[in-house]
Order: structure tokens, then sequence, then C-alpha cells
């Protein structure tokens, strides 16, 4: 995968946005790597960080792993939860 077959298209931001409910220019880049694009948005004064990647290059392990450790940082105190996930192909 070259990193231009991993670039985020329009289409899909504006469909990202419309399932967690924020306009579609709601969403700001705040790092943007080979293969993650992390966003950020906020939806009724509450802030929220968002990891797109794709999926080819993502076990159904290591998505659970992530989600594990992000519950993990909640029970010890910090705010942290995942929110619902939505698989599409960008």
């Amino acid at each position: 995968m070259t990193h231009e077959e991993n670039t985020v298209e329009q289409t899909t931001l504006d469909e990202v946005a419309r399932r967690y409910g924020v306009p579609p220019d709601g969403l700001t880049e705040l790092s943007g790597g080979w293969v993650n694009h992390i966003y950020g948005f906020e939806r009724d004064r509450v802030r929220y960080v968002l990891h797109v990647s794709p999926a080819a290059v993502r076990s159904p392990e290591l998505v659970c792993a992530e989600a594990d450790w992000i519950n993990y940082l909640a029970e010890v105190g910090m705010q942290s939860l995942p929110i619902e996930r939505f698989k599409f192909s960008y």
C-alpha cells in the first residue's frame, strides 16, 4: 500500500462525520500518518478523538486490543472510552 492509496477521501470523511453526528467540516485532522489518520471533533460539548485506518492493515485482534487499552485507561481514571465504531471502505 502506497501513501497515496492510504489517503482518506473527502467523501469518506463526510460519511464519518455524518455517522458520528457532526457537520462535515467538524472533523479536525490531528495527525496524518502512513496508516493512521487521527481526527478530533466535538459533539454536545464533549471532545472526541477519531482513529481512521484501512481494515486491510488492521486485524480484528489489534482493534480489540486498542479498545481494551482505552477501557483500561478509563478504569484507572482517564476520561477515555471507545465509542461506537463503523466499518466501511475508503
